[in-house]
Parts: structure tokens; C-alpha cells; sequence
């Protein structure tokens, strides 16, 4: 998990990530914050992040009401749609 941190990653959403890589299926925020030991608002913070940079995945689930599983995306696939996203930036100037 060293490449998260070099890549700007912090040590919460690298518990959050690692906690969904141990795992291997889906997960709920409660199940996450229990795995990652982690507070609700960092680890929201932290699904956000992961989120946005594609490292994880997350689906509606709908009962008695409705809420997000969340699971992990294999480092090496979330990695090249990182590097993907960095030459995007590159060749558009920003």
C-alpha cells in the first residue's frame, strides 16, 4: 500500500482501501468503520476521495431503505486509470 501513500494518499483512506482489499466483496460504512477503525465522517471523507480517483466502487442497494456497498477496485486497474487521468491533465495544460 505504499504506492497510496506516495501517490497522495492519507493514512485513513489507506485503512479505508485496505480494509475493502481484505475483504473482497462488498462492504456497508458501518462494516468499513468497524474494519478500518476509523470515525463515520473519516471514513465518508475518505470513500469520497477513493471514489473520485476510481480506487473503489460503490452501488445503490435498495430494502427497507436504501444505502451504498461499497468495494474495492484492484490496485493495478485503479492505478492505470489514475495514470490515465494524469496524461489527460498533461495534454490539456491544466
Amino acid at each position: 500500500m505504499n504506492v497510496l501513500k506516495k501517490i497522495g494518499f492519507s493514512k485513513t483512506e489507506i485503512k479505508v482501501y485496505h480494509a475493502l482489499a481484505k475483504n473482497k466483496g462488498e462492504m456497508t460504512i458501518k462494516e468499513i468503520i468497524k474494519k478500518a477503525k476509523v470515525s463515520e465522517k473519516s471514513a465518508r471523507n475518505a470513500l469520497k476521495k477513493l471514489l473520485k480517483e476510481n480506487f473503489i466502487r460503490r452501488k445503490i442497494v435498495e430494502g427497507k431503505r436504501i444505502f451504498y456497498k461499497y468495494r474495492y477496485v484492484p490496485l493495478k486497474k485503479a492505478w492505470e486509470h489514475f495514470k490515465q487521468n494524469i496524461e489527460i491533465l498533461i495534454k490539456s495544460g491544466n
